[in-house]
């Protein structure tokens, strides 16, 4: 789906709402521009997760380049979070909890390169963001 855009290529809204993230079979990743793929490129001020409050367990956030499956150091591969040592993860988010991204970790990262994983099939978030 492509967003709407104003002249010089700006969203016509800031902040921006990527929708509900819904990860459909725990174990394996979703991309959090699953919704709009023409954002995978872009880059932002900040980001926001938010953990619907009816999940059924713990939320993984990664920011990895490629697509999945991915080489884990050590060895092995996954398409999902490294729920063992968590070496892909960049954050833990419980049911109903919230985590914005801080700007500083935004420098050179594009929202292609976020994904997020559940415990539980089904879960996910509401992704929003802002351009700088």
């Amino acid at each position: 789906m492509a967003l709407p855009t104003a002249m010089g290529g700006s969203l016509t809204t800031n902040p921006m709402s990527l929708g509900f993230v819904t990860v459909s079979s725990a174990g394996t990743a979703v991309k959090i521009t699953s919704n709009y793929t023409d954002l995978d490129s872009r880059t932002a001020h900040w980001i926001s997760f938010q953990a619907n409050p009816a999940n059924g367990g713990v939320l993984y956030i990664l920011a990895v380049n490629g697509t999945p499956p991915w080489t884990l150091p050590g060895g092995g591969s996954t398409s999902g979070a490294d729920t063992s040592h968590g070496m892909n993860c960049i954050k833990l988010i419980q049911p109903g909890e919230e985590w914005v991204v801080p700007s500083f970790m935004l420098n050179s990262v594009r929202l292609g390169q976020f994904y997020v994983d559940a415990a539980s099939s089904g879960d996910g978030f509401l992704v929003s963001f802002g351009e700088a």
